[in-house]
Protein backbone atom coordinates (compact mmCIF):
# COMPACT_ATOMS: atom_id res chain seq x y z
CA UNK A 1 0.00 0.00 0.00
CA UNK A 2 2.84 2.35 0.84
CA UNK A 3 4.60 1.90 -2.58
CA UNK A 4 1.30 2.24 -4.47
CA UNK A 5 0.47 5.50 -2.75
CA UNK A 6 3.96 6.93 -3.38
CA UNK A 7 3.83 5.87 -7.08
CA UNK A 8 0.43 7.50 -7.66
CA UNK A 9 1.67 10.79 -6.26
CA UNK A 10 4.68 10.68 -8.58
CA UNK A 11 2.46 10.05 -11.64
CA UNK A 12 0.22 13.01 -10.70
CA UNK A 13 3.29 15.31 -10.57
CA UNK A 14 4.40 14.26 -14.07
CA UNK A 15 0.94 14.94 -15.39
CA UNK A 16 0.91 18.39 -13.83
CA UNK A 17 4.33 19.17 -15.34
CA UNK A 18 3.15 18.08 -18.80
CA UNK A 19 0.03 20.24 -18.49
CA UNK A 20 2.15 23.18 -17.31
CA UNK A 21 4.50 22.85 -20.29
CA UNK A 22 1.56 22.68 -22.69
CA UNK A 23 -0.14 25.67 -21.07
CA UNK A 24 3.10 27.62 -21.13
CA UNK A 25 3.57 26.80 -24.80
CA UNK A 26 0.04 27.88 -25.64
CA UNK A 27 0.55 31.12 -23.68
CA UNK A 28 3.82 31.78 -25.52
CA UNK A 29 2.11 31.24 -28.88
CA UNK A 30 -0.68 33.65 -27.86
CA UNK A 31 1.92 36.26 -26.80
CA UNK A 32 3.79 35.88 -30.11
CA UNK A 33 0.53 36.27 -32.04
CA UNK A 34 -0.31 39.40 -30.04
CA UNK A 35 3.18 40.85 -30.64
CA UNK A 36 2.96 40.14 -34.35
CA UNK A 37 -0.44 41.80 -34.45
CA UNK A 38 0.88 44.82 -32.54
CA UNK A 39 3.96 45.13 -34.76
CA UNK A 40 1.82 44.81 -37.85
CA UNK A 41 -0.50 47.63 -36.73
CA UNK A 42 -0.91 50.18 -39.47
CA UNK A 43 0.56 47.95 -42.18
CA UNK A 44 -2.86 47.12 -43.63
CA UNK A 45 -3.74 50.72 -44.47
CA UNK A 46 -3.06 52.73 -47.62
CA UNK A 47 -0.24 55.27 -47.96
CA UNK A 48 0.23 57.27 -51.16
CA UNK A 49 3.16 59.70 -51.29
CA UNK A 50 3.36 63.00 -53.12
CA UNK A 51 6.53 62.86 -55.24
CA UNK A 52 6.96 66.63 -54.72
CA UNK A 53 5.64 68.83 -51.91
CA UNK A 54 5.87 72.62 -52.12
CA UNK A 55 6.04 75.11 -49.26
CA UNK A 56 6.40 78.89 -49.26
CA UNK A 57 9.78 80.28 -48.23
CA UNK A 58 10.12 81.69 -44.69
CA UNK A 59 6.99 79.94 -43.40
CA UNK A 60 7.17 76.57 -41.58
CA UNK A 61 8.32 73.12 -42.58
CA UNK A 62 5.23 71.08 -43.50
CA UNK A 63 3.83 68.43 -41.19
CA UNK A 64 4.67 64.84 -42.21
CA UNK A 65 1.10 64.23 -43.35
CA UNK A 66 1.45 66.94 -46.00
CA UNK A 67 3.79 64.66 -47.95
CA UNK A 68 0.99 62.14 -48.63
CA UNK A 69 -1.79 62.27 -51.19
CA UNK A 70 -3.70 59.70 -49.16
CA UNK A 71 -3.53 58.12 -45.69
CA UNK A 72 -6.24 55.50 -45.13
CA UNK A 73 -6.51 53.27 -42.06
CA UNK A 74 -2.93 53.93 -41.04
CA UNK A 75 -1.86 55.29 -37.68
CA UNK A 76 -0.06 58.61 -38.23
CA UNK A 77 2.01 57.90 -35.11
CA UNK A 78 3.65 55.08 -37.08
CA UNK A 79 5.04 57.60 -39.60
CA UNK A 80 8.34 59.36 -38.96
CA UNK A 81 10.01 62.14 -40.95
CA UNK A 82 13.61 63.30 -41.33
CA UNK A 83 13.89 66.73 -42.92
CA UNK A 84 17.64 66.21 -43.40
CA UNK A 85 19.16 69.57 -44.44
CA UNK A 86 15.92 71.26 -45.58
CA UNK A 87 16.12 75.02 -44.97
CA UNK A 88 12.77 76.82 -45.04
CA UNK A 89 14.54 80.18 -45.39
CA UNK A 90 16.25 79.35 -48.70
CA UNK A 91 14.48 78.71 -52.00
CA UNK A 92 15.47 75.36 -53.49
CA UNK A 93 14.83 71.60 -53.65
CA UNK A 94 15.55 69.33 -50.68
CA UNK A 95 15.37 65.59 -50.01
CA UNK A 96 13.12 64.51 -47.15
CA UNK A 97 13.00 60.93 -45.81
CA UNK A 98 9.69 59.40 -44.65
CA UNK A 99 9.52 56.12 -42.70
CA UNK A 100 6.39 54.09 -41.94
CA UNK A 101 6.20 51.07 -39.65
CA UNK A 102 6.17 47.92 -41.73
CA UNK A 103 6.74 49.86 -44.96
CA UNK A 104 10.39 50.92 -44.81
CA UNK A 105 11.48 54.42 -45.85
CA UNK A 106 11.42 56.52 -48.99
CA UNK A 107 12.92 59.84 -50.13
CA UNK A 108 10.67 62.55 -51.56
CA UNK A 109 11.29 66.09 -52.78
CA UNK A 110 10.48 69.19 -50.77
CA UNK A 111 10.51 72.39 -52.82
CA UNK A 112 10.84 75.69 -50.98
CA UNK A 113 9.36 78.25 -53.36
CA UNK A 114 8.76 81.97 -53.51
CA UNK A 115 5.35 82.73 -55.00
CA UNK A 116 4.48 85.74 -52.86
CA UNK A 117 4.61 89.23 -54.32
CA UNK A 118 6.21 92.08 -52.35
CA UNK A 119 4.03 93.97 -49.90
CA UNK A 120 3.77 97.52 -51.20
CA UNK A 121 2.56 100.60 -49.29
CA UNK A 122 2.22 103.94 -51.05
CA UNK A 123 1.99 107.56 -50.00
CA UNK A 124 0.60 110.74 -51.54
CA UNK A 125 3.24 112.98 -53.08
CA UNK A 126 2.94 116.74 -53.53
CA UNK A 127 5.08 118.83 -55.85
CA UNK A 128 5.15 122.41 -57.06
CA UNK A 129 4.21 123.18 -60.60
CA UNK A 130 7.13 122.33 -62.89
CA UNK A 131 8.93 120.02 -60.44
CA UNK A 132 9.75 116.45 -61.52
CA UNK A 133 8.57 113.31 -59.76
CA UNK A 134 9.77 109.71 -59.74
CA UNK A 135 8.18 106.39 -58.88
CA UNK A 136 10.27 106.16 -55.69
CA UNK A 137 8.63 109.33 -54.38
CA UNK A 138 5.35 107.47 -53.88
CA UNK A 139 6.79 104.51 -51.95
CA UNK A 140 6.18 104.38 -48.21
CA UNK A 141 7.57 100.86 -47.88
CA UNK A 142 8.13 97.75 -49.96
CA UNK A 143 8.88 94.45 -48.24
CA UNK A 144 9.55 91.07 -49.82
CA UNK A 145 8.99 87.80 -47.98
CA UNK A 146 12.30 86.46 -49.31
CA UNK A 147 14.20 89.65 -48.48
CA UNK A 148 14.80 90.30 -52.15
CA UNK A 149 15.07 93.71 -53.76
CA UNK A 150 11.76 95.36 -54.58
CA UNK A 151 11.57 96.73 -58.10
CA UNK A 152 8.83 99.34 -58.32
CA UNK A 153 7.33 100.71 -61.52
CA UNK A 154 4.42 102.78 -62.69
CA UNK A 155 1.56 100.51 -63.76
CA UNK A 156 1.33 101.40 -67.44
CA UNK A 157 -1.53 99.05 -68.26
CA UNK A 158 -4.06 101.26 -66.48
CA UNK A 159 -6.35 103.27 -68.75
CA UNK A 160 -7.99 106.66 -68.59
CA UNK A 161 -11.68 107.42 -69.10
CA UNK A 162 -11.17 107.20 -72.85
CA UNK A 163 -9.64 103.74 -72.74
CA UNK A 164 -6.13 104.95 -73.51
CA UNK A 165 -3.10 103.72 -71.56
CA UNK A 166 -2.13 106.27 -68.93
CA UNK A 167 0.91 108.40 -69.77
CA UNK A 168 2.28 109.52 -66.42
CA UNK A 169 4.71 111.92 -68.07
CA UNK A 170 1.71 113.97 -69.20
CA UNK A 171 0.80 114.84 -65.60
CA UNK A 172 2.29 118.32 -65.62
CA UNK A 173 -0.54 120.75 -65.01
CA UNK A 174 -1.82 121.81 -61.60
CA UNK A 175 -4.25 119.26 -60.19
CA UNK A 176 -4.59 115.89 -58.49
CA UNK A 177 -3.74 112.74 -60.44
CA UNK A 178 -4.19 109.05 -59.73
CA UNK A 179 -0.91 107.16 -59.80
CA UNK A 180 -0.83 103.36 -59.99
CA UNK A 181 2.27 101.42 -59.01
CA UNK A 182 3.31 97.74 -58.92
CA UNK A 183 6.20 96.00 -57.18
CA UNK A 184 8.09 92.95 -58.43
CA UNK A 185 10.69 90.71 -56.79
CA UNK A 186 13.60 88.85 -58.38
CA UNK A 187 11.50 85.69 -58.77
CA UNK A 188 8.97 87.49 -60.95
CA UNK A 189 6.19 87.84 -58.37
CA UNK A 190 4.25 91.01 -59.14
CA UNK A 191 1.96 92.78 -56.69
CA UNK A 192 -1.52 93.94 -57.51
CA UNK A 193 -1.54 97.54 -58.76
CA UNK A 194 -2.04 100.05 -55.96
CA UNK A 195 -3.14 103.62 -56.36
CA UNK A 196 -2.15 106.87 -54.71
CA UNK A 197 -2.26 110.55 -55.61
CA UNK A 198 0.09 113.03 -57.19
CA UNK A 199 -0.77 116.62 -56.23
CA UNK A 200 0.63 119.43 -58.36
CA UNK A 201 0.08 122.74 -56.59
CA UNK A 202 0.73 126.47 -57.04
CA UNK A 203 -1.79 127.05 -59.83
CA UNK A 204 -0.99 130.02 -62.04
CA UNK A 205 2.63 130.33 -60.96
CA UNK A 206 5.34 130.38 -63.55
CA UNK A 207 7.56 127.32 -63.90
CA UNK A 208 10.51 127.65 -61.57
CA UNK A 209 13.90 128.18 -63.09
CA UNK A 210 15.80 124.94 -63.75
CA UNK A 211 18.12 123.84 -60.97
CA UNK A 212 21.70 124.92 -61.54
CA UNK A 213 23.96 121.90 -61.96
CA UNK A 214 27.44 122.94 -60.88
CA UNK A 215 29.03 119.88 -62.46
CA UNK A 216 26.68 119.43 -65.42
CA UNK A 217 23.62 117.29 -65.94
CA UNK A 218 23.28 113.48 -65.92
CA UNK A 219 23.40 113.01 -69.68
CA UNK A 220 26.29 110.65 -70.38
CA UNK A 221 28.85 110.83 -73.12
CA UNK A 222 27.90 109.34 -76.49
CA UNK A 223 30.78 106.84 -76.38
CA UNK A 224 29.38 105.05 -73.30
CA UNK A 225 27.96 101.75 -74.59
CA UNK A 226 27.65 99.88 -71.30
CA UNK A 227 24.73 100.18 -68.85
CA UNK A 228 24.98 102.50 -65.86
CA UNK A 229 24.16 100.24 -62.92
CA UNK A 230 23.98 102.88 -60.19
CA UNK A 231 23.35 106.61 -60.63
CA UNK A 232 25.05 108.59 -57.87
CA UNK A 233 24.06 112.04 -59.13
CA UNK A 234 20.98 113.91 -58.03
CA UNK A 235 18.32 112.09 -60.06
CA UNK A 236 15.56 114.37 -58.91
CA UNK A 237 17.36 117.48 -60.13
CA UNK A 238 19.17 115.57 -62.91
CA UNK A 239 22.54 116.88 -61.76
CA UNK A 240 25.89 115.09 -61.72
CA UNK A 241 28.20 115.28 -58.70
CA UNK A 242 31.79 116.45 -58.57
CA UNK A 243 33.92 113.97 -60.52
CA UNK A 244 36.65 114.27 -57.89
CA UNK A 245 34.34 112.47 -55.44
CA UNK A 246 34.50 109.18 -57.40
CA UNK A 247 36.18 107.35 -54.48
CA UNK A 248 34.26 109.06 -51.67
CA UNK A 249 32.82 106.52 -49.20
CA UNK A 250 29.33 108.00 -49.28
CA UNK A 251 29.35 107.97 -53.09
CA UNK A 252 30.67 104.40 -53.21
CA UNK A 253 28.26 102.96 -50.62
CA UNK A 254 25.19 102.52 -52.89
CA UNK A 255 27.49 101.01 -55.53
CA UNK A 256 28.96 98.52 -53.05
CA UNK A 257 25.48 97.66 -51.75
CA UNK A 258 24.17 97.12 -55.27
CA UNK A 259 27.08 94.83 -56.15
CA UNK A 260 26.72 92.93 -52.86
CA UNK A 261 23.08 92.12 -53.64
CA UNK A 262 24.11 90.60 -56.96
CA UNK A 263 27.02 88.76 -55.30
CA UNK A 264 24.68 87.05 -52.82
CA UNK A 265 22.35 86.09 -55.65
CA UNK A 266 25.34 84.81 -57.67
CA UNK A 267 26.52 82.59 -54.80
CA UNK A 268 23.06 81.04 -54.42
CA UNK A 269 22.96 80.31 -58.16
CA UNK A 270 26.50 78.96 -58.44
CA UNK A 271 26.74 76.63 -55.42
CA UNK A 272 24.47 73.83 -56.73
CA UNK A 273 26.06 74.07 -60.19
CA UNK A 274 29.62 73.87 -58.84
CA UNK A 275 28.74 70.90 -56.63
CA UNK A 276 27.50 69.07 -59.72
CA UNK A 277 30.19 70.15 -62.21
CA UNK A 278 33.13 69.87 -59.80
CA UNK A 279 32.56 66.81 -57.55
CA UNK A 280 36.08 67.17 -56.10
CA UNK A 281 35.48 70.78 -55.15
CA UNK A 282 35.97 74.09 -56.91
CA UNK A 283 37.55 77.50 -56.29
CA UNK A 284 35.42 80.28 -57.77
CA UNK A 285 36.94 83.77 -57.91
CA UNK A 286 34.76 86.83 -58.49
CA UNK A 287 36.25 90.10 -59.79
CA UNK A 288 33.99 93.19 -59.78
CA UNK A 289 35.06 96.21 -61.82
CA UNK A 290 33.58 99.61 -61.05
CA UNK A 291 33.66 101.91 -64.08
CA UNK A 292 33.04 105.59 -63.33
CA UNK A 293 30.68 107.20 -65.85
CA UNK A 294 31.12 110.91 -66.52
CA UNK A 295 28.60 113.26 -68.07
CA UNK A 296 28.92 114.83 -71.52
CA UNK A 297 30.84 117.79 -70.12
CA UNK A 298 33.28 115.38 -68.42
CA UNK A 299 32.96 117.60 -65.36
CA UNK A 300 30.56 115.55 -63.28
CA UNK A 301 30.20 111.97 -62.11
CA UNK A 302 26.91 110.41 -63.22
CA UNK A 303 27.28 106.93 -61.75
CA UNK A 304 29.01 103.58 -62.15
CA UNK A 305 28.92 100.65 -64.49
CA UNK A 306 29.61 97.35 -62.73
CA UNK A 307 31.33 94.62 -64.76
CA UNK A 308 31.84 91.22 -63.15
CA UNK A 309 34.08 88.31 -64.12
CA UNK A 310 33.96 84.87 -62.52
CA UNK A 311 36.77 82.31 -62.85
CA UNK A 312 36.44 78.71 -61.64
CA UNK A 313 39.15 76.04 -61.24
CA UNK A 314 39.27 72.63 -59.57
CA UNK A 315 39.85 72.91 -55.82
CA UNK A 316 43.28 71.22 -55.97
CA UNK A 317 44.36 73.07 -59.13
CA UNK A 318 47.87 74.49 -58.66
CA UNK A 319 48.69 75.89 -62.08
CA UNK A 320 48.19 79.37 -63.47
CA UNK A 321 44.54 80.32 -63.99
CA UNK A 322 43.91 80.56 -67.72
CA UNK A 323 41.80 83.65 -68.36
CA UNK A 324 40.21 81.97 -71.37
CA UNK A 325 39.63 78.38 -70.25
CA UNK A 326 38.68 79.25 -66.69
CA UNK A 327 36.50 82.31 -67.36
CA UNK A 328 32.97 81.04 -66.75
CA UNK A 329 30.95 84.26 -66.41
CA UNK A 330 31.34 87.88 -67.40
CA UNK A 331 28.55 90.41 -67.40
CA UNK A 332 27.38 93.97 -66.81
CA UNK A 333 24.80 94.76 -64.16
CA UNK A 334 21.78 96.77 -65.23
CA UNK A 335 20.12 99.31 -62.94
CA UNK A 336 17.20 96.92 -62.34
CA UNK A 337 19.55 94.16 -61.15
CA UNK A 338 19.41 92.11 -64.35
CA UNK A 339 22.57 91.08 -66.20
CA UNK A 340 23.96 91.52 -69.71
CA UNK A 341 26.23 88.49 -70.27
CA UNK A 342 29.32 88.35 -72.44
CA UNK A 343 30.19 84.86 -71.20
CA UNK A 344 27.64 82.55 -69.54
CA UNK A 345 29.02 79.00 -69.51
CA UNK A 346 26.65 77.93 -66.72
CA UNK A 347 23.61 79.40 -68.47
CA UNK A 348 22.58 81.45 -65.46
CA UNK A 349 19.38 83.47 -65.54
CA UNK A 350 19.51 87.19 -66.26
Amino acid sequence: MGRFFNGKVKNDKNTLIRYGVIAGGVLLIIIIIILIAVNAKGSKGTLTLNPVTEVEVNTELPDKTKFFKEIVDFDENDIEIDYNDADISVVGSYTVTLSAKGRGSEDVELKVVDTTAPELKLQTYTINYGDPYFVEDFINSCNDNYDEECMVNFFTESTDQYGNNVDYSSFTEVGTYTIMIVAEDENGNVSEPQSTSLIIQNEGEEKPEPVSCDFGDLEVSDDVTYPVAVVVGDKKNKCAVDRDLWDDEDIQKPVNDFYQEDYERLKAQLLPILEKEYPNGARPTVFPHYIAVLNKDLKGLVGYAIYIKVYVVEYDYEGKVDITDNLKLSYYLNSDGSRDYDVNVFDLAK
